[in-house]
């Protein structure tokens, strides 16, 4: 006869290899992303963060650094919020990308929605960008 603390024992291990399943998908389709393998069409986060760096001037390495001055940010938000509108990952793939974390890119998608609003040059630039990724991802 099998005890209650086996059957806890295994639906412990039973959880616990659904979350690494879980995690091992979300690192699968994040590594596809950077490659441009999405099978839906979407541009790869990479060329993403390609273009908004040439259009802000900040390198991927600068992205990625611990710095706040005041306009990269910016760039980060920005990255952020076209990766949300142009691919199916996750805010934790998002964040992991620029070494963040969800609550990050939570944060920048919701600055650049807001700033859009009142900010006439921002929206023009999401806008021309987005034009600028479609046409990459042959998406129309």
């Amino acid at each position: 006869m099998i005890d209650e603390g086996e059957v806890k024992l295994l639906l412990a291990r039973v959880k616990m290899l659904e979350a690494t399943i879980v995690n091992l998908e979300h690192d699968l389709f994040f590594l596809m992303s950077l490659d441009g393998e999405d099978s839906k069409g979407y541009v790869s986060i990479r060329v993403i963060q390609e273009l908004v760096g040439a259009k802000t001037g900040f390198s991927l390495y600068e992205m990625r650094s611990d710095k706040r001055h005041r306009p990269l940010p910016y760039a980060r938000h920005l990255f952020w919020y076209l990766t949300s509108t142009h691919t199916k990952l996750s805010l934790m793939a998002m964040g992991k990308f620029l070494e963040k974390d969800h609550t990050s890119v939570i944060h920048g998608i919701r600055r650049i929605k807001e700033r859009m609003e009142t900010e006439p040059g921002l929206k023009e630039l999401v806008q021309e960008l987005s034009e600028e990724i479609s046409k990459l991802s042959g998406a129309s």
